[in-house]
C-alpha cells in the first residue's frame, strides 16, 4: 500500500508512515495522484538508479578519454619536436660553413634562439641543444681562423720592424697579438722576439725612472725599479738602479712611518670626538648651576683633545649683567683631564661690555 499523506509504499498493516509519520487511517488535505505515487514506487526508483549509475559511467569514462587525449596530444608533440630536430641536425651536418656570418645567418633562418654562457650557447628549445652545442664548436674554430687571419698582417710587420726603443709598448702589441695565432711555430717566434727584448725593455725603462725620481710615494718608485733590476744585463746600469734603489728606501721608510703616525692620530681623534663632545656638555652644566645669572644663549663654543689625549680642552662666551647694570662678555676657558675627573686649570676673562 501507499501512504495517503506522501505516497511513500509502506506495509499493508501500516498504522502510521514511516517517512511522513502521519496516520494512515487520516484523511490527506490533497489526494495523492496516481502521477506522484508512480514517481516514488519502487520501479521508479530503480530506474533512476540504473540511470544515474549509467550517467556517472559516462562522465568517467569521458573524464578518462579526455586525459588520454592529453597524454596522446603531448606524445605527439614530443614525437614531432624529435622529427624537427632530427631535420634540424641533418641540415647543420650537411652545411658547409666557412666564416662566422653564415653561421649566425643560418640560425637565424632557421629560428634558432639561444643565449651566451661562460660555456657556449644554451639553446632556448631544449631540444636543440645538442644542435647549439654543434654550432658554437663550429663558430669557435671559424672565429679563431678568422681572428688569426686578421692578426697576421699586423705580426708579420711587427716582425720585420723591430724598433730601436719605445719596447714596451712593441712588447705590448705582441702580446695582445700573440693569443690569435694558432700557427706554433709562428706563435713561438713572438714569443723568441720578446724575450731577446726584455733587457732592452728594462733598460730603457730604468733609465727613464732613473732621470725621474719619485719626490713622494718613495715605495712604488722603488718596486718599480726593484721590478726591473734582474732583467738588466748592463752592469753599470745595474749598480746605478741599486744605488737608487738604496737611496729611496731610506725615504719610503720614513713615508711609511709618517704614515703610520698620521694613522694613529686620526684614529685617536675619532676616539675623542665622543669624549670631547662629553667635556663640552659637562662644563656648560657645571657652569650653568654656579652661574645661574649667566645667559650663555648666544655664546660660541669650542673643545679639542690635545697631548694624545691626556687633557680636553673647552671655551664658551657668555654675558652677564654686572653691579651697574652693564652687560658684560666674558670667555669661560677649562681644561679637564681625559678621565673627566679633575678640572687642571681654569680660566674666566673679560671681553668687553654690550650694551
Amino acid at each position: 500500500m501507499f501512504c495517503r499523506h506522501c505516497g511513500e509504499s509502506i506495509p499493508n498493516d501500516s498504522t502510521f508512515c514511516k517517512i511522513c509519520g502521519k496516520s494512515t487511517s487520516e484523511t490527506p488535505d490533497k489526494p495523492i495522484s496516481p502521477i506522484f505515487k508512480e514517481e516514488y514506487s519502487p520501479e521508479t526508483r530503480k530506474k533512476r538508479t540504473k540511470a544515474a549509475k549509467k550517467t556517472n559511467s559516462c562522465v568517467s569514462g569521458g573524464c578518462v578519454s579526455i586525459i588520454i587525449l592529453f597524454i596522446v596530444i603531448g606524445i605527439i608533440g614530443s614525437i614531432s619536436d624529435s622529427c624537427a630536430a632530427k631535420k634540424l641536425e641533418r641540415a647543420v651536418a650537411n652545411e658547409q660553413f666557412s666564416t662566422t656570418a653564415q653561421i649566425k645567418a643560418f640560425m637565424q633562418v632557421k629560428e634558432i634562439e639561444c643565449s651566451a654562457n661562460s660555456t657556449g650557447w644554451q639553446a632556448e628549445n631544449s631540444s636543440q641543444q645538442d644542435i647549439v652545442n654543434d654550432l658554437y664548436r663550429k663558430f669557435t674554430i671559424l672565429m679563431d681562423q678568422e681572428q688569426e687571419a686578421e692578426a697576421l698582417p699586423l705580426v708579420e710587420s711587427l716582425l720585420t720592424n723591430v724598433p730601436d726603443t719605445n719596447y714596451s709598448e712593441y712588447i705590448r702589441q705582441l702580446n695582445e697579438l700573440k693569443p690569435l695565432i694558432i700557427d706554433e711555430s709562428l706563435a713561438a717566434e713572438i714569443e723568441k722576439t720578446i724575450e731577446d727584448l726584455v733587457p732592452f725593455q728594462a733598460a730603457e725603462e730604468a733609465e727613464k725612472l732613473l732621470a725621474n725620481p719619485a719626490p713622494s710615494n718613495h715605495g712604488y718608485y722603488v718596486n718599480s725599479l726593484s721590478s726591473w733590476l734582474q732583467k738588466i744585463e748592463d752592469e753599470d746600469l745595474v749598480d746605478r738602479v741599486e744605488g737608487m734603489i738604496a737611496e729611496h728606501e731610506v725615504l719610503a721608510e720614513r713615508e711609511n712611518q709618517q704614515r703610520l703616525t698620521t694613522q694613529a692620530q686620526q684614529g685617536r681623534e675619532a676616539q675623542y670626538e665622543d669624549k670631547a663632545e662629553d667635556a663640552l656638555q659637562t662644563t656648560q652644566l657645571m657652569f650653568e648651576l654656579l652661574n645661574p645669572q649667566a645667559t650663555i644663549n648666544w655664546m660660541t663654543t669650542q673643545s679639542m683633545v690635545i697631548d694624545d689625549g691626556t687633557k680636553i680642552f673647552v671655551s664658551f662666551e657668555y654675558s652677564v649683567v654686572n653691579a651697574f647694570g652693564t652687560r658684560v662678555q666674558r670667555k669661560y676657558s677649562v681644561w679637564w683631564n681625559y678621565e673627566m675627573t679633575e678640572i687642571i686649570s681654569e680660566q674666566d676673562d673679560f671681553l668687553h661690555f654690550r650694551n
